[in-house]
């Protein structure tokens, strides 16, 4: 398993527990807007905890730029980078 596929089976996992729905599938090119239940509540837990998990830190800009789980994955590879 890649970084990125490890960092993807990652972020799954908490959007699914989140979310509370171990069933929803999400993809690479999934966009929180077609994740039903990922609403601006769920985004806030789901960036505190990935925040967590990796022990790096999101600014609004960064969050802004994100369309997509596959930048959330290679802005968290970024982060982890620079430690």
């Amino acid at each position: 398993m890649n970084d990125d596929q490890k960092i993807f089976s990652e972020i799954q996992s908490i959007v699914c527990k989140v979310i509370n729905d171990e069933k929803i599938i999400i993809k690479m090119e999934s966009k929180a807007s077609e994740i039903e239940g990922w609403d601006s509540l769920a985004h806030i837990r789901i960036l505190v905890s990935i925040e967590k998990l990796y022990s790096i830190k999101f600014n609004l800009s960064e969050m802004q730029n994100v369309k997509d789980i596959s930048e959330f994955v290679r802005l968290i590879k970024q982060k982890i980078d620079k430690t």
